[in-house]
């Protein structure tokens, strides 16, 4: 019988000189971190924690060919941006060689896990990655167990984070200190998987907690029908009743852990 493999999430931050892919490569920068899935929820923001759930990552720079749009070029030569561009730019090689990096590193993940890519916004940088890989590699098909070679989507972390930023928004802004707003992409990768990491697994655990609350609501209403308040006339049996039914409802809150 074949082992299921376990889930790994690879967030991938692309940097590119144009709004859409186009004909001529548009991506100068592309990292990709690939994070384990933890049992449990855990503190993303504590650095130690954040280390341990980083499997490996990747980052390449496909040399620009297509002419920028205007929109985004002024983007970039922005007086907060120009010199990331710069530096970004300054590492261009090859798109073939760089891409022939990112084959090798998802094939070898591949082997091993079940991977999910992340990114923020996915129908963003997921269009651009996706474009370079079929470019370069339009033919290829990997032998079974794994199938197709690579995915046909990435899960959206903004989603996620739409869902709730109420709730989100202190770990947000958090992770953005720790790891800045520089249109860097391997920090953004990683402060956007953290991120989706807390995001998941706080959705996983209110859902949890929604289940313990209801059965706890369920048996406490058995545990007052029980009791028969409506019978205990006399003070002294109401006071009883009474203690007896908080007795209930404290050792109900340590059974779901309330």
């Amino acid at each position: 019988m074949e082992l299921e493999q376990p889930v790994v999430y690879s967030s991938i931050d692309s940097e590119n000189m144009h709004r859409a892919p186009q004909s001529e490569n548009c991506t100068f920068a592309l990292a990709c971190v690939t994070f384990r899935k933890p049992p449990s929820f855990v503190d993303v923001t504590d650095t130690k924690v954040a280390k341990s759930l980083i499997i490996s990552s990747l980052v390449i720079y496909p040399r620009l060919k297509c002419k920028p749009d205007k929109y985004t070029l002024a983007f970039w030569d922005s007086p907060e941006n120009v010199e990331m561009k710069k530096d970004l730019l300054s590492r261009g090689d090859d798109v073939d060689k760089e891409m022939l990096k990112f084959k090798l590193y998802y094939t070898d993940l591949r082997k091993k896990y079940k991977v999910v890519f992340i990114a923020y916004p996915a129908a963003y940088d997921w269009q651009f990655l996706n474009k370079m890989y079929w470019d370069e590699y339009p033919d290829t098909i990997m032998e079974k167990p794994y199938g197709w070679e690579f995915e046909f989507y990435a899960e959206c972390i903004q989603t996620l984070y739409k869902d709730d930023p109420e709730a989100h928004d202190p770990i947000k802004k958090k992770l953005e200190e720790q790891y800045g707003k520089r249109h860097e992409p391997l920090e953004d990768a990683t402060r956007q998987g953290l991120l989706y990491i807390h995001m998941k697994l706080a959705n996983k655990e209110n859902r949890l907690k929604s289940k313990r609350l209801e059965a706890f609501v369920k048996d406490l209403t058995v545990s007052f029908k029980k009791r028969k308040f409506e019978d205990a006339d006399v003070d002294e049996d109401l006071t009883e009743t009474h203690c007896e039914f908080s007795r209930d409802c404290l050792q109900l809150m340590g059974k779901y852990n309330l």
